[in-house]
């Protein structure tokens, strides 16, 4: 699970110190949700990168013989 630290708090987590508005990814669902109900942190959807179909791709290059 990703999550953002909420302004003003700071973590420490696997022995590293975290502050207010940095990331953390893959935090184990159950460490994640203590944080979010205690405010300290929220939880974090990553932006997504466009996924390229075979229909995009042909596209793209115009053709596949080039």
């Amino acid at each position: 699970m990703y999550v953002k630290i909420s302004t003003g708090h700071q973590v420490t987590y696997q022995g590293a110190v975290f502050s207010s508005g940095q990331v953390l990814r893959h935090v184990p669902a159950d460490v994640a949700q203590d944080w979010v109900a205690q405010g300290i942190a929220t939880a974090y959807d990553p932006p997504r990168t466009a996924e390229r179909t075979f229909d995009a791709e042909y596209e793209r290059i115009g053709r596949w013989d080039r």
